[in-house]
């Protein structure tokens, strides 16, 4: 969408592509709360533009032909195929016109098809090789900079202009927390290892996280303890 922002409307929060996902929080600050909570929630409306403005409806966008998900796709060459699929909703920005011009030799890019079959068997293992090392890395770096706690979610999420393309960070946040928010918004510390220093087991071992009395962990609207299942790193 372009254009002038409406007057009735008090903030445009724009997407690079054309997919755009929100999550929403209403703040309850005890039990007494909770009515007039949920009358502020049963207020939340997502309307289209023009159901807003109450103007007729512009012709619907075409219908997506959505591609089957394969469980390994991220181990294979498959993977290409999805990430053109993707890339037709999100335009190529400027930072990024180089590295897509690069791509574009293997048949990788918006609007492009991708076959492993039209290209060379060295060039198919050297893709394969490539992903594979991407993959190590990111144990390398999760290894040496968040379980030890180099690095934070505030490194990890936020804006282009705040990653600076730093494709590790980004992948990282992927893998490990989708969706989280910017440092401004809120703060992730994660837990992978014990007190010895091994790997987290829930099937193998009791855990306690303990708090000294009158030092939880400080917050302006609240904190909360999840649990994030190992493979889906979703909750649990």
């Amino acid at each position: 969408w372009s254009g002038e922002k409406p007057a009735n409307v008090k903030a445009v929060i724009r997407s690079e592509s054309s997919i755009a996902y929100a999550i929403y929080r209403t703040q309850l600050f005890n039990a007494k709360d909770l009515r007039r909570v949920r009358a502020i929630q049963n207020g939340y409306k997502v309307r289209t533009l023009s159901a807003f403005l109450g103007r007729p409806a512009p012709a619907p966008a075409s219908p997506v032909d959505w591609p089957k998900p394969v469980a390994d796709a991220t181990d294979s060459l498959a993977f290409f195929r999805y990430l053109n699929f993707m890339l037709q909703f999100a335009p190529t920005v400027p930072s990024e016109q180089d590295v897509m011009a690069r791509f574009a030799k293997i048949g990788v890019g918006r609007g492009l098809s991708f076959d492993k079959n039209s290209l060379s068997p060295e060039i198919q293992k050297a893709m394969a090789a490539g992903m594979a090392d991407g993959k190590s890395q990111f144990v390398e770096f999760k290894k040496t900079q968040l379980d030890t706690r180099k690095l934070t979610s505030g490194d990890l999420f936020g804006t282009r202009e705040h990653l600076k393309n730093n494709y590790m960070y980004r992948y990282a946040a992927a893998v490990l927390g989708i969706f989280g928010n910017s440092a401004e918004e809120a703060i992730y510390p994660g837990y992978f290892l014990d007190v010895a220093g091994k790997p987290l087991d829930a099937a193998a071992t009791r855990y306690t996280l303990h708090f000294d009395k009158d030092k939880l962990p400080p917050a302006n609207a609240f904190w909360s303890l999840t649990m994030y299942d190992g493979q889906s790193k979703l909750l649990v």
